[in-house]
């Protein structure tokens, strides 16, 4: 079979499972709340299958149950159970058989919302399907690392004998599907970025359309597909006015031209940037996040933040309609939500769950009374077991690396704030003024999240101008990690509500048409937004004519390095739990560490920068990388022999990427230390006799 074949045959299958999640869920939970049959079938998939990832994973701490085998026949298995006991309410209820004659169709059309961006997605993520530079080998190491082992928390690839110490569950999500679909890893983490691209667009679609479906009708379809698209491929106003507009001046001979010419990145680089100053930020969106392709923890998150917002209007629909026992329920959900978001990008969790504190007041309804106060408890019990249950196998084994929140002294100029999220906010401000107005078309519910989105939109904007947290980052961009993980879910929060208020637009409240509203709010705020999905695309299919379509995304090894390749793939196939290995330290962002991000199995230092952001400063292990040169220059010396006693690796490698970081190496003295298991060109591996052990 071709490349392109086995690739589409592998979409297929993945795909596949992915309905099965969306037809369980919605089997189970359609009529059941007040939500579309869009919004259940949306977060619903999300929900039913983070929360089977969940449930595994929270038994592999404490036996090893996260493998193949287990992890198949549990998904089966509860899958199964939930559609026999839909089958079984539906047969019960009146009036209800146990398959309604329109089901596949309006099956069908929702997951339509779902499965035609995940073709597009996959269509450019084709011709860019390397899993190589940024972040992408810490995001592959972390999903073989969960995938080399049937227990959790995995073991950290980049240094033996520790386990992972950084926001890791949405990559054990990603291995939970590779193991379910039977994928290899190197296509399984193009599939993801498709499915978190996909899910994004369906779910954001879909809670659009659920707030607009009430509020403004007849604009509701155009809500849905505005939000879905500016969430997954829309940015700020800034591509448009320096990709469009400035390009346009320069060539009327209005101003003079830039240094450099326009750059998507330039849209996340732009405050301490251009003009450059001493205060840098990092401001980004899912956009630019989808276009470079890291399979980070903010990027994972994305749909279960926006799961987490469908959950939560549907909560405040029951809280505000008296139905308290289901309410309590979906606290729970809300809560376990929360949990994940903290396991999968802690910076969400704290800013989801403030959202969802702030929602509990936003619906009215726990007031001094006695009932009020009691449905108030019960409210934040169930959210509070929730948030437990989850959130405590994660912070078993986890040592928080924050150092504390501190004012900021410098702010951003408002002329540059406004061109991040002055559009956005304009149309969220008219969701809030217009739909007060058509809040009397349902509960309530509708108008009051959106007014959490809206406050809780711009809280997230202003928050680095007021107070930053403290990291390893310091002098010019003290506050640029703050700014990154808040701006990222302001800019979901107020399109969002943006898409509402264009709903509004089209349809307004007081029944009065005027075709120049809808018209002038396309022009001004949304259609410069999505000016870069336009920039995005192009760029993505320009290298299309250079390079071959695949999935692969180890395929650049088979063409560039093969002998890495054939290393790799031996210690697939023979590597054991507990085994670790010698390999290239380097920098972050290299191809250093190449082994064990492309295997799961650890190294004794892979990217020690990376681990001092996770674990703080270490004299120690800062030592580790003098030792491992030691190794390969002078392997029989007596540093190298204290640090194999120590260390105790399986397995020790000797390439290319050895001579250049490590040189000279003495490939004679480093062979003679066990047997050679492979080797290729000038490529070795070499098992050590000595049983391995924890370093």
């Amino acid at each position: 079979m071709t490349e392109v074949a086995i690739s589409i045959g592998y979409a297929l299958r993945w795909w596949l499972v992915l309905a099965a999640f969306g037809a369980a869920a919605r089997a189970v939970l359609d009529g059941r709340l007040p939500a579309g049959p869009a919004l259940v079938h949306a977060a619903g998939r999300w929900v039913l299958g983070t929360g089977l990832a969940a449930a595994l994973w929270a038994g592999a701490h404490a036996a090893p149950v996260f493998a193949t085998m287990p992890i198949r026949v549990a998904t089966v298995v509860a899958i199964g159970a939930l559609a026999l006991a839909a089958a079984v309410r539906r047969r019960r209820e009146p009036g209800q058989s146990a398959v309604p004659g329109d089901a596949s169709a309006r099956f069908l059309r929702a997951e339509a919302w779902f499965a035609l961006p995940f073709a597009a997605y996959l269509l450019m993520r084709g011709f860019n399907h390397d899993i190589y530079g940024l972040e992408k080998f810490m995001d592959f190491g972390f999903v073989n690392a969960a995938l080399a082992s049937a227990a959790m928390p995995p073991p950290d690839p980049w240094l033996a004998g520790a386990t992972i110490n950084y926001y890791y569950f949405g990559h054990v999500v990603t291995a939970f599907l590779i193991e379910l679909t039977g994928v290899p890893p190197a296509f399984g983490f193009n599939l993801m970025l498709a499915t978190l691209f996909g899910a994004s667009f369906q779910i954001a679609a879909a809670l659009a359309g659920e707030i607009a479906s009430v509020l403004a009708p007849r604009g509701a379809t155009i809500a849905a597909g505005v939000a879905g698209l500016w969430i997954t491929m829309g940015g700020n106003l800034h591509g448009y006015v320096y990709g469009l507009l400035k390009p346009l001046a320069v060539r009327l001979g209005w101003t003079a031209a830039p240094a450099k010419p326009y750059w998507i990145s330039d849209s996340t680089r732009f405050v301490g940037h251009d003009p450059p100053t001493a205060d840098k930020l990092i401001h980004e969106f899912p956009a630019y996040a989808f276009y470079v392709g890291d399979l980070h923890a903010h990027v994972i998150a994305l749909p279960g933040v926006l799961a987490l917002l469908g959950v939560l209007l549907v909560w405040i629909r029951l809280a505000r309609s008296g139905r308290d026992r289901a309410a309590h329920a979906l606290a729970a959900v809300l809560g376990a939500g929360v949990g994940a978001l903290a396991a999968t990008n802690a910076w969400d969790a704290a800013i989801y769950g403030s959202v969802v504190a702030a929602s509990v007041v936003a619906t009215g309804r726990f007031g001094a009374r006695e009932h009020g106060l009691r449905a108030f408890a019960c409210t934040v019990t169930a959210g509070l077991a929730g948030l437990a249950l989850v959130l405590a196998p994660f912070m078993v084994r986890f040592v928080p690396f924050a150092s504390g929140i501190d004012w900021v002294h410098s702010r951003t100029p408002a002329w540059q704030w406004a061109l991040l999220y002055g559009a956005q906010l304009a149309l969220a401000w008219v969701a809030v003024v217009g739909g007060r107005s058509a809040r009397d078309r349902g509960t309530g519910a509708e108008w009051r999240f959106l007014l959490v989105l809206l406050l809780g939109g711009l809280a997230c904007t202003l928050f680095a101008e007021v107070a930053y947290v403290r990291d390893i980052y310091g002098a010019d961009w003290y506050r640029a990690n703050t700014a990154f993980k808040f701006g990222f879910q302001g800019f979901v929060m107020l399109v969002l509500a943006s898409s509402a208020g264009l709903a509004l637009l089209v349809d307004p409240v007081d029944g009065t048409r005027r075709p120049w509203r809808a018209v002038g709010a396309v022009e001004l705020a949304v259609v410069p937004c999505l000016y870069l999905a336009w920039f995005v695309a192009s760029s993505s299919l320009a290298v299309a004519p250079h390079r071959p379509w695949t999935l692969d995304g180890n395929r650049y090894l088979v063409r560039e390095t093969p002998e890495d390749f054939g290393a790799i793939s031996w210690l697939r196939a023979h590597a054991r739990p507990g085994d670790s290995i010698v390999e290239a330290v380097g920098e972050s962002y290299t191809y250093a560490a190449r082994i064990s991000s492309n295997t799961g199995v650890p190294s004794v230092l892979g990217w020690p920068m990376h681990e001092w952001l996770w674990r703080g400063a270490s004299t120690t292990r800062d030592l580790i990388a003098h030792e491992v040169e030691a190794l390969y220059r002078d392997p029989k010396g007596a540093a190298a022999g204290a640090f194999l006693a120590r260390a105790r690796p399986r397995f020790v490698v000797v390439g290319r990427l050895e001579r250049q970081r490590h040189g000279p190496v003495d490939v004679a003295g480093v062979e003679s230390l066990g047997d050679v298991v492979w080797r290729q060109g000038q490529t070795s591996i070499v098992r050590l006799g000595s049983a391995p052990g924890t370093p």
